[in-house]
């Protein structure tokens, strides 16, 4: 079960974070870029243009939208419920369970 999860959450994690290959001795094929990337290129380009978006513009953010709805669809399910059922049948062992906690903002410097 653990094993799944685990394998699930490596599959949906290349979404997010970018498997490296940047500068030398990267990759010698193309990887798509993280969608938080792809979002943030897009957001740049109309951003930095005061005409209406393009047509393909409009169909990259209908693209991009679509697939970080599914994106994050799919994260939901993987904590609401391989999660909660991988941390059911931890507690059921005796092992202490599993939890995906917000993140915290780090502390801030004093100002100088």
């Amino acid at each position: 079960q653990a094993e799944a999860l685990q394998k699930k959450v490596n599959d949906l994690s290349g979404k997010f974070v970018s498997a490296g290959g940047f500068g030398a001795g990267g990759p010698l094929h193309y990887t798509t870029p993280p969608l938080p990337m792809r979002i943030g290129r897009l957001m740049s380009q109309l951003d930095g243009y005061s005409a209406a978006p393009t047509p393909p513009e409009k169909e990259q953010l209908a693209a991009l939208s679509q697939e970080l709805n599914q994106s994050m669809a799919t994260l939901h399910e993987l904590i609401n419920q391989d999660l909660a059922s991988l941390n059911k049948s931890l507690n059921k062992a005796g092992v202490p369970h599993i939890t995906a906690e917000p993140l915290q903002e780090p502390p801030r410097r004093p100002s100088e």
